[in-house]
């Protein structure tokens, strides 16, 4: 039970600090967004196969 719980207030963290500042950074530059198909593309290019 403890275990749980220390991981929840983990996550609760997360969520404050980290999420939040994230989300706020989005709000207040919403041009700095990468699309879906840019994202795509990224991914695909970190999985392509290195020659």
């Amino acid at each position: 039970m403890r275990n749980t719980r220390k991981f929840s207030q983990a996550v609760e963290t997360w969520l404050r600090e980290d999420v939040a500042a994230a989300y706020d950074a989005l709000i207040d530059s919403p041009h700095d967004l990468a699309t879906a198909d840019e994202v795509r593309a990224i991914l695909a290019a970190k999985r392509a196969p290195r020659g």
